[in-house]
C-alpha cells in the first residue's frame, strides 16, 4: 500500500483489491508470479492474455507502461525480457497474468464524499474513460428504479441498450454490500468491468481500493 496525500488514505494494489472483492463480485481469474518465477516458467493454457505489473509505482497501469497484451506463446517469449525490465524498474511486488475478456467496458465507482455521503458512479470504462466522461452519479442508498435511471442517462445508447439491467443491478447491489461491510473503505475504482457480449455478465478485471489509515 502507499499513502494518499493529506487525506491519510492508502491504496490497496490491484491484486489485493481483487482478492478482497472476489467474495462478493465476479473477478477475472489470475495467475500470480514473482519476478523470478515469471522469468523461469509461465504456463499459460489459453491466449490472448494481459500481463500486469503490480507495483505501488504503477497505480495506473497504462500510464506506467505496466500492462502488456500477449497473443501467443511466441509473443510472450519475445516480450518477456521487456516485461521483466519494466518490473524491475517499478520494483514490482508481483506479476499477474489474466485472460483477456471480450465485452462492453464499464466503470463502477464508490466514493465517500464529505458533503453528500456515499456516492455510486457508473459509466463507460476502459482506457478512454477519462476522455469520454460518460458517467452517472447517485447518492446511496438507491432503489433499482434509480439505478435504471443512471443507465438511461449515459449517452452511448449503442452500449447501454445492449446491457442486462437486472445483472448490472445485482452487480451494483453486491458492490454496495461490500462497501457497507468494509467500513474503512473510502474509494473504489473498478475500471474496466467487462460485460460479456453474450452472457451480459459483468466481471471485474481491474480494481483499486482506497482505505482510511487506522490510527496508531
Amino acid at each position: 500500500m502507499v499513502s494518499k496525500g493529506q487525506n491519510k488514505l492508502k491504496v490497496i494494489d490491484e491484486y489485493a483489491s481483487e482478492a478482497l472483492l472476489r467474495k462478493y463480485l465476479p473477478v477475472v481469474d489470475s495467475l500470480v508470479f514473482t519476478q523470478n518465477k515469471f522469468k523461469q516458467n509461465v504456463d499459460i493454457k489459453r491466449y490472448p492474455v494481459f500481463v500486469k505489473i503490480i507495483s505501488n509505482k504503477a497505480i495506473h497501469k497504462v500510464k506506467a507502461k505496466a500492462i502488456f497484451e500477449i497473443i501467443s506463446a511466441k509473443d510472450l517469449a519475445e516480450k518477456k525480457a521487456t516485461i521483466l525490465r519494466r518490473a524491475r524498474t517499478l520494483n514490482a511486488k508481483r506479476i499477474v497474468v489474466q485472460e483477456k475478456l471480450y465485452g462492453y467496458e464499464l466503470i463502477f465507482g464508490i466514493k465517500e464524499d464529505n458533503k453528500f455521503g456515499t456516492l455510486l458512479l457508473i459509466g463507460l470504462g476502459g482506457v478512454f474513460a477519462e476522455q469520454l466522461k460518460d458517467t452517472s452519479l447517485r447518492v446511496l442508498p438507491i432503489k433499482k428504479s434509480e439505478f435504471v435511471s443512471m443507465i438511461e442517462e449515459l449517452k452511448n445508447k449503442a452500449i447501454t441498450l445492449n446491457l442486462d439491467i437486472n445483472k448490472l443491478w445485482l452487480f451494483a447491489s453486491k458492490l454496495i454490500k461490500f462497501v457497507q461491510t468494509h467500513k474503512n473503505i473510502r474509494y473504489i475504482d473498478l475500471n474496466p468491468v467487462i460485460v460479456d457480449y453474450n452472457t451480459k455478465k459483468p466481471v471485474v478485471v481491474d480494481a483499486r481500493i482506497y482505505v482510511k489509515e487506522s490510527k496508531k
